[in-house]
């Protein structure tokens, strides 16, 4: 079974425009805010791992509006992983109304992992393990079988 990392939030007077209605550009912070959440809890030595330099770089970000939200609306941002590669991957976001259950919007991120120069480099293990228990369940057993066949291919 997939896991799915939650982040909830309540959209304040800051994330509205004068409609009321949330900014678009909210949406990417939240995006933001749960990449970072996620790795912080999932992946074991994310602190570690950045010291040392790890850089992750937002490679393409995208979401897609289905309904508004608006002031003081309760928001689970939810977020899985596909398209997991050697040094990069897919992160799937969806917003829902906490308490109608209702989508309101979907996201995506490619982000890639780097070195201090920006050079790319092969997600570290505690990464990759996190992300395979985040991926979606259609496409983690391709995954999966990906890593396993990339085997000794590295981005460094």
């Amino acid at each position: 079974m997939s896991l799915v990392f939650e982040h909830r939030t309540v959209v304040t007077l800051g994330d509205t425009d004068h409609t009321q209605a949330v900014y678009f550009t909210r949406f990417f912070e939240w995006q933001g805010a749960t990449r970072e959440l996620w790795v912080l809890q999932a992946v074991a030595q994310s602190e570690q791992h950045l010291r040392e330099g790890l850089v992750l770089i937002t490679r393409s970000a995208s979401c897609d509006y289905h309904q508004k939200l608006k002031l003081f609306d309760p928001v689970i941002c939810r977020m899985q992983i596909r398209n997991l590669r050697q040094a990069s991957s897919d992160l799937v976001f969806r917003f829902f109304h906490a308490v109608t259950g209702e989508l309101h919007a979907e996201g995506l991120q490619r982000v890639a992992f780097a070195d201090p120069t920006g050079r790319l480099r092969r997600m570290p293990d505690d990464f990759r393990n996190a992300a395979l228990a985040y991926a979606e369940p259609e496409r983690g057993a391709a995954a999966r079988a990906a890593l396993d066949l990339a085997g000794e291919f590295a981005c460094s």
